[in-house]
């Protein structure tokens, strides 16, 4: 068993931030894919009763922006039990499947509407907005994962096999299949760990996508990026959206938000976390919508010594203090506990927060060539 310190990087949006848009462009890329979407469903095979339910079902992209985020909306609809809260998961899923396959004509024309702007809640739009979303756009993979990758993982020159690093963990709040891509892209086969254990990204929020229950379970979309781009996988998200439940077959979508979080997901991460020496926060926010399940996934966080967090210098002192009242309260500064006799101080040691602020590469820490 190494002695090396255990790396744990916990992911949110950011991470994918080159391949995904950022949740200030979500509203707006939306408009793009619901106007692209109904279009091709007008056009479609699908019968007449099929069409009327999946436009349906993608005219509540409409509603998203009367509130702040989509993950806000989501939550008013799951606690008023409203059943568009199962259609607006599914329009999430398809969406990020979308522009992670899709999206890959120009946003250009959306940018000079200064209508859909303003519908998106963007006011005012620079050079950088365009030069960044036409990269978003072109970018079905956020090239920092690839870069990650090829930096830490392992070639056993017997086996000629690739292995991930035994004292590297990943855990991601993100929909995403960015990270998964990227290490198809490196092997065809799972990565293993060097003890031969199957290397699992542990995903809060599981993934956009659909597992397809018929006489064989499998996942309605492969993300494959090296084949020629096609877009047939936009046949598929008309047939989810337009599907009728026929006999032994169901689709069950992949998504799912903090508060639908299972006890065994939780479990896993907060084993991780209690192993943990280094954190790496890459991308993440630490919205208030995910702090339950923070709090339970860092309640033993006691060997944790160093925080990289990683994001841009503006933004680092609000979302430090946001760190530090959601999973570190208290990590600072030694605490007192009390037995019958003596005030005993507590075997605390204080945590280390540096804020890393170069955002082209994914931060790989001085503790991991140790």
């Amino acid at each position: 068993m190494s002695n090396k310190p255990i790396i744990t990087y916990l992911l949110g949006a950011g991470a994918s931030a080159f391949a995904v848009p950022t949740v200030k462009y979500f509203p707006l890329v939306l408009q793009k894919f619901h106007n692209h979407i109904k279009n091709l469903i007008k056009n479609s095979n699908l019968d007449n009763s099929s069409k009327k339910d999946a436009l349906q079902k993608v005219k509540i992209i409409e509603e998203i922006g009367n509130f702040a985020t989509v993950d806000t909306w989501a939550r008013k609809l799951f606690l008023s039990k409203n059943y568009k809260y199962e259609h607006l998961k599914e329009i999430i899923s398809l969406f990020l499947i979308y522009c992670q396959i899709g999206s890959k004509e120009s946003i250009d024309d959306y940018l000079k509407d200064a209508s859909l702007l303003a519908k998106s809640g963007i006011y005012e739009i620079h050079d950088k907005d365009f030069s960044y979303l036409n990269q978003v756009f072109q970018n079905v993979l956020d090239p920092r994962y690839d870069l990650f990758l090829g930096s830490i993982l392992n070639k056993d020159n017997t086996s000629d096999k690739l292995y991930f690093p035994d004292n590297v963990n990943i855990i991601s709040w993100n929909y995403d299949s960015q990270f998964e891509t990227s290490l198809k892209t490196y092997s065809s086969e799972p990565i293993l760990r060097k003890n031969n254990t199957p290397f699992e990204i542990q995903k809060l929020n599981g993934s956009a996508n659909f597992t397809i229950n018929s006489d064989k379970q499998y996942l309605a979309f492969n993300f494959n990026f090296e084949k020629e781009f096609n877009f047939s996988f936009l046949d598929s998200i008309i047939s989810i959206l337009g599907r009728k439940d026929y006999h032994k077959v169901s689709y069950e979508n992949q998504l799912r938000f903090a508060w639908e979080m299972g006890s065994e997901v939780v479990s896993k991460a907060k084993s991780i976390i209690s192993k943990t020496d280094v954190l790496v926060v890459i991308g993440y926010t630490f919205p208030s919508f995910n702090q339950e399940v923070e709090r339970m996934i860092f309640d033993d966080n006691s060997k944790i010594q160093k925080v990289y967090y990683q994001t841009p210098e503006n933004e680092y002192d609000s979302l430090l203090e946001r760190i530090n009242g959601t999973i570190f309260k208290g990590a600072e500064s030694p605490t007192f506990s009390k037995d019958k006799h003596r005030v005993i101080l507590s075997d605390v040691i204080p945590v280390k927060f540096i804020n890393v602020k170069d955002m082209n590469q994914f931060y790989i820490p001085n503790e991991f060539y140790m």
